[in-house]
């Protein structure tokens, strides 16, 4: 099963790591990104984050899956991309299911084959579907014979359960919910039709599933305007989908200063080898930052014996309010000696202590539902975070 992944300037990388990381773990699944940039590099909505190493659409013959990613803010300069528009419309025609995600609902409508009658989409391009006489459906995810439309990223998560329901074992399936269960209600649940009765439904199931899940009591806390600053460290091969997540989310905040940290400044490939990520900074750079992400990855042991970066995460630590580690990186934690200074050292029920060490992304999301509007104080903090659950 051919999955190809479409890319363009403006996309969520959120939106991107999600398919990625779930169908290159199914078997019998092969991913393949492809954009319609010329060099194969394309710039991310979240603070201009770059990305590259992608497939040039043109070379690509077929797909069993189409999957065209999110990007509302860039749909209309896609929509006058003709060559992009004719290749899309090649790989659609013999593809065994197109998905567009929220507003790429609005550019699958203008390149499909066959005419739809009704669609998903982003609120904000409600309008414009009406006015390309399509009925305009309130659905998280709607499926219409070959083509999966959703009406936010949230359904990305629930057009992926369904595409490896349809496509692959039950077994697989079992495994994706069981990773996600922060999430595994939406797929079980019998939704009544009427769209007020149903969001009112899904709205009580997940405020029970995170007060069970997370079982977090928060401390009012506010960052110093003067520290607003968040670090990822990334290396080579590091896992994408919960990096992608948080520095989604945090991107949002225009106060908060994001920093892509590396040993050096390079291009650092993701797990799986699909894509890689630009650093904006060096170690040697970072000397003091409030929050630090530092990122996992099965290849994680390899770097256990790096003297510098057990020096660096050592010193650095020393000088952060918050430490986030994901995927096995607390392991780096550990063999540098960071931890021997601190009690308590992880985050309690309460909210204290200077070390978050998260096993999965429910956790992670979680985590961040229940945290970041407080730390960032923002008002529009749970507007956001709304989209990674309805």
């Amino acid at each position: 099963m051919k999955v190809v992944i479409l890319v363009y300037d403006g996309i969520d990388l959120w939106d991107l790591a999600l398919p990625y990381e779930l169908f290159r773990n199914v078997d019998g699944f092969e991913v393949l990104l492809a954009s319609n940039s010329l060099n194969g590099e394309i710039i991310c909505k979240d603070k201009n984050l770059k990305l590259g190493g992608f497939t040039d659409i043109k070379t690509v013959k077929e797909a069993d899956i189409l999957w065209i990613c999110e990007g509302e803010r860039s749909i209309e300069n896609l929509l006058k991309d003709d060559r992009f528009k004719i290749d899309v419309a090649r790989l659609a025609l013999n593809a065994k299911k197109v998905v567009a995600i929220g507003g790429a609902s609005i550019f699958l409508a203008g390149t499909c084959i066959e005419p739809l009658k009704s669609m998903c989409t982003h609120p904000a391009f409600a309008r414009r579907l009406k006015k390309l006489k399509l009925n305009y459906s309130q659905d998280i995810v709607l499926e219409n014979e070959a083509y999966i439309t959703t009406s936010s990223r949230a359904g990305a998560l629930v057009a992926v359960s369904k595409l490896i329901s349809e496509f692959s074992t039950e077994e697989e399936h079992k495994k994706l919910l069981s990773e996600y269960n922060f999430q595994k209600r939406i797929f079980e649940q019998d939704l009544p039709k009427d769209n007020k009765v149903r969001n009112k439904l899904l709205k009580k199931l997940y405020k029970q599933t995170l007060k069970r899940e997370a079982n977090v009591k928060i401390k009012t806390m506010k960052i110093d305007s003067t520290e607003d600053s968040l670090a990822f460290y990334v290396h080579h091969n590091f896992n994408v989908l919960n990096f992608a997540l948080f520095y989604g989310i945090v991107s949002n905040y225009q106060q908060l200063s994001v920093y892509i940290v590396g040993d050096k400044l390079t291009n650092y490939m993701v797990e799986g080898g699909g894509f890689y990520i630009r650093s904006t900074h060096a170690t040697q750079q970072l000397h003091r930052v409030h929050t630090l992400f530092i990122t996992g990855g099965k290849i994680i042991e390899e770097r256990l014996n790096d003297s510098y970066l057990k020096y660096w995460i050592a010193e650095i630590v020393n000088k952060t309010s918050l430490v986030m580690t994901v995927d096995g990186a607390d392991r780096l934690l550990g063999v540098s000696g960071a931890l021997v200074d601190y009690d308590p050292v992880l985050e309690n029920d309460y909210g204290e202590g200077k070390f978050v060490l998260i096993n999965n992304s429910g956790f992670l999301l979680n985590w961040t539902k229940n945290k970041l509007p407080l730390l960032t104080n923002s008002p529009q903090s749970e507007l956001y975070l709304a989209e990674y659950y309805f």
